[in-house]
């Protein structure tokens, strides 16, 4: 059995209950989603989450898991689908990568009666 299995160096520390902001300043809005690493690079999509804005699926990316550089928005409310009106719902965006190497994000869309649905893009 490996003792030491899920103990890592530390080498710098996360202060929870802070902003987090990116490499050009400005706040992380990646909320509920996840991290994938291809590579030597992490890819970190979430949603972009402001009170009284159209929501957005954000990517960063990051070498270290600590400086993030805001890539862009992959997926924004712009009325351009049905499922991408606001105010429905849009979250818990996931980043997978196909066998053929390209990416899928999948993402909850809810109008507000429950009637969830997947999408991709």
């Amino acid at each position: 059995m490996r003792d030491n299995f899920f103990q890592a160096e530390s080498t710098s520390s996360i202060a929870n209950d802070t902003v987090w902001t990116d490499t050009a300043g400005n706040p992380v809005l990646a909320q509920g989603g996840t991290v994938l690493k291809v590579g030597s690079t992490y890819y970190w999509v979430g949603q972009k989450l402001v009170s009284g804005q159209p929501k957005a699926i954000n990517l960063y990316s990051s070498t270290d898991l600590e400086n993030w550089t805001f890539e862009k928005a992959i997926l924004e409310q712009d009325g351009s689908k049905p499922y991408l009106t606001y105010p429905l719902w849009l979250g818990r965006p996931q980043l997978l990568q196909r066998p053929d190497g390209t990416f899928v994000v999948v993402a909850e869309v809810n109008n507000g009666d429950r009637n969830r649905n997947q999408i991709a893009g």
